[in-house]
């Protein structure tokens, strides 16, 4: 009898020792996890590749020059999703001096008469940024008179391009209202402007440059 009690506390206590066995495994490997999500999900910094914006409105607009982050996905509830593992990237752009071409304005009677000198700025002409339209100043009739679009390149470390979206690529409503309120800036003003960008093409990246281009239509 005291055998089968000594066999029973035997069987009893290995079983305690293999259940304390996987709790300890399952916790290390929800630990393991946990850490390895949170690693897979830290911001990529990313700074400019030169801080020139190239294409067809080059040396109107100037990058600048810090270290920014493409930030991680979290769920939609969170404002800087937009819908599976698309985040916005945030560029910093400053206006230069270099006055737009004179398309980008209704009348050069607005720019020239000497009574609204002082009193009044240009005014610019109704801005599309590929298919949406966005009203941005004065003249007559609502069909848009002048197509604007922002792009960037991201490259990795050995200066490979590992992503790209064109100036001419149709935006969300959101990174267009961006791309026509920074057309609308003063010489010396800074803006941000967004791009929808998919973090699994960014993963590599360690640079980028910014595109812009516009034309009359």
């Amino acid at each position: 009898m005291k055998s089968i009690k000594l066999f029973l506390m035997a069987v009893v206590a290995m079983s305690l020792a293999s259940c304390g066995s996987k709790k300890a495994n399952t916790e290390s490997n929800t630990e393991s996890n946990t850490e390895s999500a949170q690693e897979e999900q830290k911001p990529i910094p990313v700074k400019p590749k030169d801080t020139g914006v190239t294409g067809s409105m080059a040396g109107y607009f100037i990058v600048t020059d810090k270290e920014y982050k493409i930030p991680v996905f979290k769920e939609p509830t969170n404002e800087i999703v937009i819908h599976n593992n698309e985040v916005y990237f945030s560029v910093e752009l400053e206006r230069l001096d270099a006055e737009f071409p004179d398309f980008f304005y209704w009348s050069e009677w607005y720019r020239d008469n000497p009574y609204l000198k002082g009193d009044s700025p240009k005014m610019l002409r109704t801005m599309t940024s590929f298919g949406r339209t966005y009203t941005v100043g004065g003249g007559s009739g609502n069909d848009p008179e002048i197509q604007v679009g922002f792009g960037i390149e991201f490259f990795d470390a050995d200066d490979n391009l590992v992503h790209k979206i064109g100036a001419n690529v149709m935006p969300n409503d959101d990174c267009g209202i961006d791309y026509v309120e920074m057309m609308k800036t003063q010489p010396g003003q800074k803006g941000m402007i967004r791009f929808a960008v998919y973090r699994p093409d960014v993963e590599a990246a360690v640079s980028f440059r910014v595109t812009c281009d516009a034309q009359e239509i």
